[in-house]
């Protein structure tokens, strides 16, 4: 991303003329570079302020950080106040927890042009959790963006696993039919769909990325490849070869890169994209077992590794996954490009430095 940070556009002229949240007029619908300071609390923004929502999870971290080096006034708001981020505010708050107007309150108060909700609820946690965090949560989050006097952006991660199993060979875009066959699967479509149909219906201008299955630096413990990253780390503290204990490795699935995601997310929240879902993997499948040893070669740390047990539940029968990102490359101008092998490199070597959420919902 280049030149000076943009506000993201509206999609449509506002017919009664009213000013956009830079002060300025806005005949065009597309909203310019930063105005007038706005106040928030404890925050003084002269630059387009952006909110990320589960800013201190695996994905948000990587998304506070891209907008506030794109010149953005970032606040991340979670139940863990973010750290460690230059030119990122935390806010922390239980988006779940808090009473229902607290996040309709607060956002009012920031004031933001864009609202990107990385929150999720995916590894190690109950179907209940599921529900609360993919589906209830993001009913209140679209509420409450929906309802700011002036109108903001919501970008929405979504997920591959919505479209849920499908023949081996076959290449998922768009306008796949979506038939998830678990509860992580499915709540996240009824989350996304959610933020559809807010956006068909006028208000808020939301936007979908369904993500592929994301991998690099900070992946949490609680995914397949953040656990092997841990328990090679573990081996290397102790001196000894790891023995892995995993699930069967007998997927191929579409891996992309946290890094690649925010600039997907970047380009959504500026470009006139309201009411759209975009696929964002590699367009590859790629055999989990080789994710696996291709870890282990970028840890250094012999290893063996034991396939035992049933699958995860994210993924209970997902054999295949691919996807096309040809939309994401034609609307928002998007490509993966880190090599696998960068993004493994990346994970181990944040592991050894202790980086990284261990939460099981941000």
């Amino acid at each position: 991303m280049s030149g000076p940070p943009q506000p993201p556009p509206t999609d449509r002229p506002d017919p009664t003329g009213r000013p956009d949240p830079t002060g300025r007029p806005d005949p065009t619908g597309r909203l310019g570079p930063a105005g007038p300071v706005r106040r928030g609390p404890a925050v003084l923004a002269a630059a387009p302020r952006v909110v990320v929502l589960g800013g201190s999870g695996f994905v948000g971290r990587h998304v506070c950080a891209a907008f506030a080096a794109a010149g953005h006034d970032v606040v991340s708001v979670a139940r863990r106040a973010v750290t460690g981020l230059p030119g990122v505010h935390g806010v922390s708050l239980d988006l779940l927890a808090a009473p229902e107007p607290a996040l309709a309150g607060l956002l009012r108060d920031l004031a933001p042009c864009v609202v990107v909700n990385t929150t999720g609820a995916v590894w190690d946690v109950s179907a209940r959790q599921m529900t609360d965090v993919n589906v209830r949560l993001v009913r209140r989050v679209v509420a409450a963006v929906g309802e700011l006097p002036e109108p903001a952006r919501l970008v929405h991660l979504g997920s591959v696993h919505e479209y849920g199993p499908v023949p081996r060979g076959t290449t998922l875009d768009e306008h796949s039919p979506p038939r998830p066959a678990t509860v992580y699967g499915r709540t996240k479509l009824l989350g996304s769909r959610t933020v559809l149909n807010a956006s068909a219906n006028g208000r808020p201008a939301g936007v979908v990325l369904r993500v592929a299955n994301a991998v690099g630096p900070g992946l949490p413990r609680g995914s397949l490849l953040g656990r092997v990253a841990e328990q090679l780390s573990a081996a290397a503290d102790r001196g000894t070869a790891a023995e892995l204990r995993l699930a069967p490795l007998r997927a191929r699935r579409d891996f992309v890169d946290v890094r690649d995601i925010t600039e997907a997310v970047l380009a959504a929240a500026q470009r006139p994209v309201a009411g759209r879902v975009f696929n964002l993997g590699r367009g590859q499948a790629v055999d989990v077992r080789r994710m696996v040893d291709d870890l282990i070669a970028a840890s250094g740390i012999p290893a063996r590794v034991v396939e035992e047990g049933g699958e995860a539940a994210r993924s209970a029968g997902v054999e295949w996954q691919r996807v096309d990102h040809a939309a994401a490359r034609e609307a928002l101008g998007w490509v993966p490009r880190r090599p696998l092998q960068e993004s493994l490199r990346a994970l181990w070597e944040a592991t050894r430095a202790g980086r990284g959420p261990t939460s099981r919902a941000s």
